[in-house]
């Protein structure tokens, strides 16, 4: 099997937000970095829609497992996206994006440049208004699970429209993309417009830089 040379191992973690820069953080967690988080949804069958972003910031916990390394999924810091002005009526909403319990990605570098971030679980919900940080306490207008995404720093497409990853070392960030088909919901403007159709899912990460006087 093929040796990364450190720094380039160290930029693969970057990539996905797990540089071993600790070895001993939070109980539980082997290893942790603190990142800042952005997912970006493209509705590929609403050409005009723009593409909206959930923003999230935290310590991400995780194991290096031969090649690669697992993610800790309840150390993935929430996403939340707020709009006051939607299109179609909707008014203000309140989207967040939770990543599902005891389901914990993976990520492997084995087939460098490449990177795949795998076995990926969220949950989305969405509010009309602006709830509490607390979701908990509000009843969603959709609630879906998207299950096992699969994430890399290749290329992605959905029906002509692309997608592409990418590492950037300068700023310790990376993106990485995914394509996938929205679960069903009964919420009616959901079921019309979005249920089953395909989407372009773009992750950023970015490691906040240890050495910075930020």
């Amino acid at each position: 099997m093929k040796q990364i040379p450190s720094a380039v191992a160290a930029l693969v973690l970057a990539a996905i937000a797990l540089v071993p820069a600790r070895a001993s953080a939070a109980p539980g967690c082997d290893r942790s970095i603190d990142v800042r988080v952005g997912l970006a949804a493209r509705f590929v069958t609403l050409p005009e829609a723009p593409a909206y972003r959930a923003w999230g910031e935290g310590e991400i916990c995780y194991e290096l497992r031969g090649p690669g390394a697992e993610v800790l999924s309840e150390s993935i810091p929430r996403l939340i996206f707020r709009e006051r002005d939607l299109p179609g009526g909707l008014g203000e909403m309140t989207v967040f994006v939770d990543a599902m319990p005891g389901v914990n990605p993976a990520v492997s570098w084995e087939a460098f440049p490449e990177v795949v971030l795998s076995n990926v679980d969220l949950r989305v919900r969405a509010y009309q208004g602006a709830p509490d940080s607390d979701p908990s306490k509000a009843r969603p207008v959709v609630d879906v699970v998207m299950s096992r995404l699969s994430f890399k720093t290749g290329l992605v497409e959905a029906e002509g429209l692309e997608s592409f990853g990418s590492l950037d070392p300068e700023t310790l960030s990376a993106t990485l993309v995914s394509s996938a088909v929205l679960p069903d919901y009964h919420h009616p403007l959901y079921a019309e417009w979005l249920a089953g159709e395909p989407v372009l899912l773009e992750l950023t990460v970015r490691v906040r830089n240890p050495y910075s006087k930020e």
